[in-house]
């Protein structure tokens, strides 16, 4: 259970309001868990200042620090631009793909290879049909 309990982003969170727009958390955000179920499925309640919101339960404890000093500044909620929430979750995607951040030296022959497999496959599910 994580009522109860306050948390300090490590790293850019997605989280939902009420009225399920989505919101980029930013670094250095504390948020309290305000209830271990929320408005949206399996995802949990929390508070930032004065806002309600909601967030996979794994995002908080894998992004954000518990134990965390209280002199840490957090960013107003406001500071973060829209336009960057798609470069921020694609980020995030990578980073988590890619740990060390350097991609693998095969990684474009697997998405060749891939790619042709799908076409191929597609190519016989066409071809099946039209039997």
């Amino acid at each position: 259970m994580l009522t109860g309990r306050r948390f300090m982003l490590r790293v850019p969170t997605v989280a939902v309001d009420d009225q399920r727009v989505a919101l980029i958390m930013p670094i250095g955000a504390t948020l309290t868990v305000t209830s271990d179920t929320s408005f949206e499925k399996r995802m949990i309640e929390v508070s930032w200042g004065d806002r309600k919101l909601a967030m996979f339960g794994s995002d908080l404890t894998a992004r954000g620090e518990e134990n965390f000093q209280a002199d840490a500044v957090p960013q107003d909620p406001d500071s973060v631009d829209p336009q960057e929430i798609p470069q921020l979750l694609q980020g995030a995607e990578v980073m988590n793909d890619i740990p060390s951040g350097i991609p693998h030296s095969d990684g474009t022959d697997r998405i060749k290879m891939t790619s042709g497999e799908y076409e191929d496959s597609r190519g016989t599910a066409s071809a099946a049909m039209k039997r």
